[in-house]
């Protein structure tokens, strides 16, 4: 095997390993119950803060203005 073999190799390896990684993640937070200001989505977004902890994640409060939009309340989901 050549050293462009090796190469091509490896970064089949590393793609496999990341595809496993993405994968295993999606299959974890598939299950949380998100809505848009419930706490699966929090879960959802702290899970992403763990793999990229530079990820900048704010907080707003229900009934506080976004330029024409009102925050809604939290509500989650508790069976479907």
């Amino acid at each position: 095997m050549n050293i462009f073999q090796k190469e091509i190799l490896i970064n089949i390896m590393y793609s496999e390993k990341i595809g496993l990684k993405i994968y295993n993640l999606a299959k974890e937070i598939w299950s949380y119950p998100r809505s848009l200001t419930g706490k699966g989505n929090v879960k959802t977004l702290s899970k992403f803060a763990e793999i990229c902890p530079n990820l900048n994640i704010k907080y707003v409060r229900s009934g506080q203005k976004f330029y024409d939009w009102k925050i809604p309340n939290e509500w989650n989901v508790k069976e479907a």
